[in-house]
Parts: structure tokens; C-alpha cells; sequence
């Protein structure tokens, strides 16, 4: 009987080391492990939100340069009507109504063909109003005019956001006022309203930099919604992601307080060319909540995986037991002579089963990591193209699918360097549609529209791959050819104008033709891209008036007319 009782309390012993000697060789590790696992998985939380916040801001960004883009090329369309500078050049030597009547035909026909419009303004050289199309605005003086090119700023207005574009109005090379266009900014309201992706504290802040060098904001804000051009954060507190932003600084910021003193993940943008800065950013007490709600699930998951690490230890020591137990009883037995009973052989296929259990748990986790590094992969594609299709969007004329004033202009500029670095040869060419506002008086704008595709795509065929076409104005288009000899140039462009002037545009059962006018120049070394415009723009005025469907260079005529175009003569341009 103590024999027996010896050997139950070996028995029990042996389970219960075997039981601590398994819950310390798989629990504990893997407590250990999972806490590095939590707190890995929170840093690896808190940086997706800043990626987050950086895909959103870039996105934001080219959203707003975009618009500002085509505001300004509205403008520049507007700005580039001759007529309307002639007769501006004429009110400032002789100032009679007839011209002023003039002048307000011109930019009340503007205005009815430009969308989301507020108003169309003229001034004089002095910044005094000359005429709008808004009364109330014939009482304030234009403050601070450009010096030269589009200065765009923010406005308020009544309960919403005007976006304004000045602009220097230029007739041979001479200053004969300034245009003032003001344009509803509704993008950037439903922009700031627009928080997908931002929680509960999300917000977007647009600030520009106010008279004394603060940060003004532009819009209203989440927290404040009387916020727009009154509330302003001093420009010492650098600290602050307003601040960072308008100082140029494009980065994330972590636990940086916003304007209202809270504790902000925040990621800034800085729009040069506008001096505005954009930030958006999310409340740390939000990620922080977020991050708790996750590290309990994590917690919860710990918890159950280590409870069924001891469950699974303890029927593991139970069943490596069982062999040596019934091996005791047996050799009890034998020694008492009974030889009546065998030793059941006992495997370890339980033990089998659990590594099996855990090699599929690693397998599962393996395959859900793989699968979301695979979407990371595929949104930072999707992310690429919308970046692409952005940058596409900022560089093309809407109407042609041409370049427009802004890449031409970034363009001409690398051809001048490149041209004198080489040495070689760089031709700029002003093409003006001829009486192109008579085929919107005779058959409406849709049709002059069409002429304007049709112009454009045949301007692209018969440019070389290395020539560059943009449309710089209403009916004004600009073509640079490098590389080219001067009677290569003359050849090629006297074909493109032949070309132009037999083609037959159909609108509505009409037949419509049209001409074209070219002034041509070539770089010089002391050139700059406004000295080899106005030459060039200078040898258009040549084919103008020598009776247009002509090509000029800067010394005049270089080839004989062609057919005039008798039904388009009936009016001016």
C-alpha cells in the first residue's frame, strides 16, 4: 500500500513539472512576444495616419493648384482679347463714352462665357476703377497691383470665398491698365466641408499670410466658423503647423498644438507661387482612442491565445504522463507475478496535432501581412496615377487638349537655356486665328470652339515630336521649334498655314474656313523669354496688318498672300 502511494505521488509530481515546464516554455515567450507585437502595432498605426495625412495633402494641393490654374488661364483668356487693350489704350488719351461703351461690351461678353464668375474689372495705370461688370466695384481702388504677371489672392465675400486674379494689361509692350477677375471659390469651401478619411476631429486649414507676416485664415473653420480673414495666429509661434506651412516647411508634425491649443497629428503644404499654406490634421486624443480601442482587442487576443497555450500544456503534460504511469503498473503487476495485462503503446500525436495547430496560425498570419502589403501596394498606385492625372490636368488646355500658357512658358524657358548652352538654333512662333470673332458673332461660340479643336489637332499632326504646341490666349497659340534652319522653319511654317487655311470645319451642316496669322523670331543670346515673345509677337502685328493670312519675321513679310478669306473680312477682329 506505500508502494502504491509512492508511486501516485510520483506520478502527480512529474504532471505538474511537466505542466510548469510547458506553460513556461510557450506562455511566456509568447506573452513577451505579443507585448512587442502590440506595441509594434501601435507605432505601425500612428504612422499610416501620417501617411494618411501626407496621400490627403498632396491630393489637396494639386486639387487646389489646379483650380487656381484654370483661373488663371480664364483670365489670361479674358486679358488676351486685342480689342479690348486698343480701345483701353485709347480711353487713356482721349476719354469719351463711345469707348467706354465699347469697353463694356467686350468684358460683359466675357463674362457671359466664363462659368462661376463674379466679376470682370478694368483699372487704369493707377489702380483707379475704370469699369466692372459689379457697380459697387467702381468704388474701390486696386490695392497693391502686380508688377507683372497674375497675382491670384483669396477675398471674402458675404458668406462665401472669392478668388481673385490681377493682371497687367499689355499693348506693344506698353502698360495700358490692369483686369481684374474675381471667380466664386466653391472648391475650396467644399474642400475644408470634405472630411473623408479624417474621423470625428478631421479638419483642412487654408491660411494666407496677412499684412503684418500672420497666419490669416481663408476659410471658416470646424471649431470657429467665423473664423475666415478675422482669426489669426501670430507668426511667432512656429510651433504651431499654420505657421510651419507658410513658412514654406512640408512635413508631419506630432503632438503640435492647432489654433485652438489641442495636441494635433498634422501635416503641412505650402503653395509658393499663392504664399498660402495648407494643413490637415487630426486630434491626438482621437488617434489615442483609436489606438486604445486597437491595443484592447490586441489585449483581449493575448489573453485567449495564452489561455489555450496552458489548456493545451496541460493536456500535452497529461498525455506524456499517461505512458509513464501505466508503465508503473504494469511493472507493479509483473512483480506480483499477474503478466495478464500489456503496455498500450501511447504516441504523440497530440503533440503533432498542436504544432500543427500553431504552423497554420503562423501560416494565417504570414498570408494576412502579405495581403496587406499588397494593398499598401495598390494604393500607393492608384495614388500615383491620381498624382499623374493631376499633373496632366495642370498642364493641358481644357478646350484642345493642347498644352496651355503655363507649361509652354516652363518649357520655353529650359529651350532658351538649352539653345545657348548648345549653341544651337530655337524658333518661337505667335499663331493668331484671323476674324475668329466672326465666326462667334455668325455661328455662335460652340463653333468657334470646334474651329479651335480642329486648328489645334491639326497644328499637332504637322509639328515635329520635338516641337512644342500651347494655347496662349483666346485664338492665340504658340509653337517653339528647335534645331531648325531659318528656311526650314520658313518652309515647314508656310505649309502648316496653307494647310490651315484649305481646311473645311463642319458645325451644323456649315461650312466654315479660316486663316492665320504668324510672327516668327529666333533666340538670341541676350534673350529672355519676354524679349523673344514680344519679337515674335512684335513680327505678328507685321502679318496683321499687312492684311493677315501671312508669314512674318521680325524684319517683315516672308511670303506672298494666299486667297483672302472674303467672308470673314466683313467685320474686324
Amino acid at each position: 500500500m506505500a508502494d502504491k502511494n509512492k508511486n501516485s505521488g510520483f506520478t502527480i509530481k512529474l504532471k505538474h513539472l511537466l505542466i510548469v515546464v510547458f506553460i513556461f516554455i510557450s506562455a511566456v515567450p509568447l506573452f513577451f512576444s505579443l507585448q512587442y507585437l502590440n506595441q509594434y502595432a501601435q507605432n505601425q498605426y500612428r504612422e499610416q495616419v501620417g501617411e494618411k495625412l501626407e496621400a490627403l495633402s498632396l491630393i489637396a494641393k494639386q486639387r487646389i493648384l489646379t483650380s487656381v490654374a484654370r483661373l488663371e488661364d480664364s483670365a489670361a483668356l479674358i486679358a488676351s482679347r486685342t480689342q479690348m487693350r486698343a480701345y483701353l489704350a485709347q480711353w487713356g488719351q482721349q476719354q469719351s463714352p463711345e469707348l467706354l461703351e465699347q469697353i463694356n461690351k467686350i468684358i460683359f461678353d466675357a463674362s457671359a462665357a466664363v462659368p462661376h464668375l463674379h466679376e470682370i474689372s478694368l483699372y487704369n495705370n493707377e489702380g483707379a476703377p475704370l469699369t466692372s461688370t459689379i457697380e459697387a466695384s467702381l468704388e474701390e481702388k486696386l490695392l497693391s497691383p502686380p508688377v507683372k504677371g497674375t497675382k491670384v489672392q483669396a477675398e471674402p465675400f458675404e458668406n462665401s470665398l472669392l478668388l481673385t486674379a490681377v493682371t497687367p494689361l499689355i499693348l506693344d509692350r506698353k502698360k495700358v491698365g490692369y483686369l481684374k477677375v474675381a471667380f466664386f471659390a466653391d472648391f475650396l469651401l467644399e474642400l475644408i466641408e470634405e472630411r473623408a478619411g479624417l474621423g470625428t476631429t478631421g479638419e483642412w486649414l487654408i491660411v494666407t499670410r496677412s499684412a503684418e507676416g500672420h497666419a490669416l485664415f481663408v476659410t471658416p473653420l470646424k471649431y470657429d466658423k467665423n473664423a475666415a480673414f478675422t482669426r489669426i495666429i501670430d507668426k511667432a509661434q512656429i510651433d504651431i503647423p499654420t505657421t510651419q506651412a507658410l513658412l514654406g516647411n512640408e512635413i508631419l508634425m506630432d503632438q503640435a498644438p492647432d489654433y485652438m491649443g489641442q495636441p494635433v497629428m498634422a501635416y503641412t503644404r505650402y503653395l509658393p507661387k499663392q504664399d498660402w499654406g495648407l494643413v490637415v490634421k487630426m486630434h491626438e486624443s482621437e488617434i489615442a482612442q483609436l489606438t486604445v480601442e486597437f491595443k484592447r482587442v490586441l489585449l483581449l487576443l493575448e489573453t485567449v491565445i495564452i489561455a489555450l497555450a496552458v489548456i493545451i500544456g496541460v493536456i500535452v503534460s497529461f498525455y506524456i504522463a499517461m505512458p509513464i504511469e501505466r508503465l508503473r503498473s504494469f511493472t507493479q503487476k509483473v512483480s506480483s507475478g499477474d503478466y495478464s495485462h500489456n503496455v498500450e503503446p501511447s504516441g504523440w500525436l497530440e503533440a503533432k496535432e498542436l504544432t500543427h495547430s500553431f504552423n497554420t496560425m503562423t501560416k494565417s498570419l504570414r498570408d494576412l501581412n502579405e495581403n496587406l502589403l499588397k494593398k499598401v501596394e495598390e494604393r500607393t498606385q492608384e495614388l500615383d496615377k491620381a498624382n499623374q492625372r493631376l499633373l496632366e490636368l495642370a498642364n493641358k488646355d481644357e478646350l484642345t487638349g493642347v498644352n496651355n500658357r503655363r507649361y509652354f512658358e516652363e518649357r520655353l524657358g529650359q529651350e532658351i537655356k538649352r539653345a545657348k548652352r548648345n549653341g544651337s538654333s530655337l524658333a518661337l512662333v505667335m499663331l493668331d486665328l484671323d476674324y475668329f470673332k466672326v465666326v462667334n458673332d455668325t455661328w455662335g461660340h460652340l463653333a468657334g470652339d470646334q474651329v479651335l479643336k480642329t486648328v489645334s489637332q491639326k497644328l499637332q499632326y504637322c509639328l515635329r515630336d520635338t516641337d512644342i504646341i500651347a494655347r496662349i490666349g483666346g485664338e492665340e497659340f504658340c509653337l517653339v521649334m528647335p534645331d531648325g534652319s531659318y528656311d526650314g522653319v520658313i518652309a515647314h511654317l508656310e505649309r502648316i498655314r496653307i494647310d490651315i487655311a484649305a481646311l473645311k470645319i463642319i458645325y451644323e451642316s456649315h461650312d466654315i474656313s479660316i486663316s492665320c496669322s504668324m510672327g516668327l523670331a529666333f533666340c538670341r543670346e541676350s534673350d529672355t523669354i519676354q524679349s523673344l515673345m514680344e519679337r515674335a509677337d512684335d513680327a505678328l502685328y507685321l502679318s496683321k496688318n499687312a492684311g493677315r493670312n501671312k508669314l512674318s519675321d521680325e524684319n517683315g513679310v516672308v511670303q506672298s498672300v494666299m486667297a483672302s478669306n472674303t467672308e470673314a473680312k466683313k467685320t474686324g477682329e
